[in-house]
């Protein structure tokens, strides 16, 4: 239940605003017996719980109560609802009148249209623009109601009639507000599931529904799912999440975790940890995270000491773009030469790449080079040039142009001003894009690359990298083939990886020079997030090791990229509930996995953050929450401003808290480096809910397991041809024991066999 709030505090809380209107104020509250509203005003209907008594509409516009009554006018008897008429262009709420009590619904209401408000026991309400009265299923179709957890964002429906998705869309057709839950209307004759459709993501429950009966839904937070045939009083009410099921051991004696001794990285299978600067730590008071900000939380990534657990112990860092920019992400850059003043100094960052050297810790910085910003000093230039007609000048074609009324095809220009040449701008005009078939454009990206590697940068996140030729796909191949021949010259152990946000088919053009991201596993609806909600271990794995075999013949030293999602992505946090234990789950299996891991800022202590309707990436880019008085602020445009998490103060001392599983996993996987560097063979075991591998590298194996159900398993590990001498880690929600060859995993636990 809502607690009673003061009427001010009500008002404020409303989003319609006030008009201006003189309109004279209403005295009286409805005409008896009208079924029409007079002129200017609305009716209001509403239903409302049976505890409620006298329920009455407090209205509010021009700065005072339309009905000049305390708690508000009474709402006239309609059948089974009451209703009221309103100036439509008033503020609105109803209360529980009884006793002058104070108990609302704030309601989205568009003026001037006719609504029908439901409001529930806790005040939430449901409004609708068409009586609910009048909602019955078109011919041949059924209403299928659903309640979901708190965490499921947009669910839709996904219908299938054995051949196609019936709604012809992905993830699904959106379900209508219904109450506390939601409703479709689908065929009744279709199978039926539904999903958690923020960003395309599937978290699905498989139902069992009987064709032709009207049905209720109730799903929990492990996806599981109750169907009743009539309105359960309790629907919308979900279910806790009940504990894993812990194993007793089978035997007295149970092995148990071997002490960890983490092992230096010296190659670039690495974890990486994506800082966007802005948004980190503040070491001024501006607001804006700083160079400084992340030297001062440099103890908090790595101190120095792998053995101390007392660091999260990442082995490299990502920083966003740094360069003077105008705006708050920075990837319209300026000036590659410098330094943001908001971000720091030059010096700033001489002093963080020699802390990272200090403590093994590899720095890259993205190097956004497809386009520059506007007010960058060689797009003046270029545009000096077009305008005076000065085809000698070195810059004339430095940017990607073309003349009016020649237009390539499928790609956006802009005008050049004074000039009737248009400048190619496929993401915003304030970003033009390089032309890189000028030789000059080749050699100025080698020299900002070498500028900062003898600066102590240790390499480089290239952004956008299938658009330097828009998303042509061979001479990009060709330009990243040379350049990264010629920064191997500059320095041989440099470490890159590129953003090609595509199918695999398409980022296997760009693998035979570059390590790329791997965007199958990420996001909502990635392999990663799948496995995690125990559906497709073993499709994850398969995957892993396909890929391995397939880019090991596009390129010998070829090194997957995994991670869960970035700063353009809604964060997955958002979506796998941090207490049902999917957030650690789904870090399991991408920390113990091979290559390189990237994790995104605040992703351990389970940020939340998307775009949601407000569409701002702003909001993915959330303030770190350090809960000790950090005066880093969240960016310009955002619409959130809670992380949804418990703050880094609260989880550093928690050994049960998301950033102590996170800090464990590390040291595991430094303690076990057959997991990122060998040669891997994914395991077939009996349930989909189950999934691993095996990994040899110079001559030792690990085999890593994981049960992502919420049920224990006996495993005959002889089966798959594993003779382990021990457990070596266990992580999760429950343990592991081993008694000869028969590994018994409680649910949402891994473990790691030496």
């Amino acid at each position: 239940m809502k607690k009673t709030r003061t009427i001010l505090t009500l008002l404020l809380c409303l989003c319609m605003a006030l008009s201006a209107c003189g309109a004279a104020f209403v005295r009286s509250p409805v005409r008896a017996g009208s079924s029409t509203p007079e002129p200017g005003m609305v009716f209001v209907h509403a239903s409302v719980p049976e505890s409620w008594q006298e329920p009455r509409a407090w209205a509010w516009a021009n700065g005072r109560d339309v009905f000049d009554a305390w708690p508000g006018a009474l709402m006239e008897k309609d059948g089974d609802w009451y209703r009221i008429q309103i100036p439509d262009w008033a503020c609105f709420f109803i209360v529980n009148g009884n006793g002058g009590s104070v108990q609302t619904a704030d309601l989205p209401i568009e003026p001037g249209r006719e609504v029908w408000i439901t409001v529930s026991e806790d005040c939430s309400a449901l409004v609708q623009y068409e009586s609910p009265a009048a909602a019955q299923p078109e011919p041949g179709t059924v209403f299928v109601h659903a309640a979901v957890p708190a965490s499921w964002r947009e669910p839709a429906a996904w219908a299938w009639n054995g051949e196609r998705n019936v709604f012809d869309a992905w993830p699904g057709a959106p379900m209508e507000q219904e109450g506390d839950g939601y409703r479709i209307q689908i065929p009744d004759w279709a199978c039926f599931f539904i999903v958690n459709g923020n960003g395309g993501s599937v978290q699905t429950a498989d139902l069992p529904i009987e064709p032709g009966r009207e049905v209720w839904i109730t799903v929990s937070p492990d996806c599981s799912a109750r169907v009743d045939y009539t309105r359960p009083k309790d629907f919308g009410q979900i279910p806790a999440l009940a504990p894993a099921e812990r194993l007793e051991p089978v035997e007295e004696w149970a092995a148990g975790e071997a002490e960890l001794g983490p092992v230096p990285t010296e190659d670039n299978a690495r974890v990486f940890y994506e800082i966007f600067v802005g948004s980190f730590s503040d070491s001024d008071g501006d607001g804006v995270g700083d160079l400084r900000g992340i030297i001062q939380r440099f103890d908090y990534l790595n101190d120095g000491d792998p053995a101390s657990g007392k660091s999260l112990g990442v082995e490299g860092i990502w920083l966003t773009p740094i360069f003077p920019s105008p705006s708050y992400h920075k990837y319209d850059v300026t000036d590659y030469y410098d330094i943001d003043p908001s971000f720091g100094t030059m010096e700033d960052l001489e002093e963080l790449a020699a802390l990272c050297e200090s403590r093994n810790v590899k720095l890259i910085l993205d190097l956004p080079l497809n386009h520059t910003g506007n007010r960058n000093a060689w797009f003046k230039a270029f545009c000096e040039a077009h305008k005076t007609g000065d085809k000698a000048s070195p810059y004339y074609d430095f940017y990607s142009w073309c003349p009016a009324g020649k237009v390539p095809f499928g790609r956006s220009f802009a005008s050049i001003p004074g000039s009737s040449d248009l400048y190619e701008c496929n993401f915003v005009p304030e970003m033009p894009e390089l032309n890189f078939d000028n030789e000059n454009v080749r050699q100025e990206m080698l020299k900002i690359a070498r500028f900062y590697l003898d600066k102590g940068v240790d390499g480089f996140r290239f952004d956008a990298a299938k658009y330097l030729y828009f998303e042509d796909h061979e001479p990009n191949a060709a330009y990243w083939t040379w350049y990264m021949q010629e920064l191997k010259k500059i320095d041989p152990q440099i470490y890159t990886v590129a953003e090609v946000w595509d199918s695999d088919a398409v980022v296997d053009k760009y693998l035979p020079a570059l390590n790329c991201f791997n965007f199958s596993l990420s996001g909502y609806g990635g392999l990663l997030y799948m496995a995690a909600l125990s559906n497709g271990v073993q499709t994850y794995t398969d995957y892993v090791q396909d890929y391995l075999r397939r880019t090991e013949k596009l390129r010998s030293d070829a090194m997957p990229v995994s991670f869960l999602t970035n700063h353009d992505m809604d964060r997955i946090g958002a979506v796998l509930d941090l207490r049902s234990g999917r957030m650690a789950m789904a870090a399991s299996l991408y920390l113990l996995s091979p290559g390189s891991s990237f994790i995104y800022y605040g992703e351990e202590l389970g940020m939340k953050g998307t775009r949601g309707l407000s569409g701002t990436d702003a909001n993915r880019r959330l303030a770190m929450p350090w809960g000790d008085g950090d005066t880093v602020k969240d960016p310009p445009g955002s619409t959130e401003s809670s992380p949804g998490c418990p703050s880094a103060r609260e989880q550093l001392d928690d050994p049960g808290s998301l950033y102590s599983t996170y800090k464990r996993l590390i040291l595991i996987r430094q303690a076990n480096p057959e997991i990122a560097r060998g040669e891997y063979r994914s395991l077939k075991l009996p349930d989909k809910q189950l999934g691993g591998f095996i990994s040899t590298w110079k001559g030792k194996s690990v085999c890593v397991l994981h049960n992502t159900s919420r049920n224990a398993f006996e495993i005959d590990l002889k089966q798959l041809g594993v003779s382990p001498a021990g457990i070596n880690a266990v992580i999760g929600q429950g343990g592991a024991t081993l008694k000869g060859t028969t590994l018994c995993l409680d649910g949402m636990t891994s473990v790691v066999l030496r």
